[in-house]
């Protein structure tokens, strides 16, 4: 069984990017911002 290379392969591949879009968004909103977020504040310098 071969898999077609033809237009209809990019059609499905933006409608798995539309399933996927909700999902990295939520990675990308708890996980790497928090994580730049930190790395800028570490180099703040602040003493209480």
């Amino acid at each position: 069984m071969t898999l077609s290379r033809g237009p209809g392969r990019r059609r499905g591949s933006g409608l798995v990017w539309l399933f996927l879009a909700p999902s990295l968004l939520v990675f990308l909103l708890y996980r790497v911002i928090p994580l730049g977020w930190n790395v800028v504040l570490s180099f703040e310098h602040w003493s209480p």
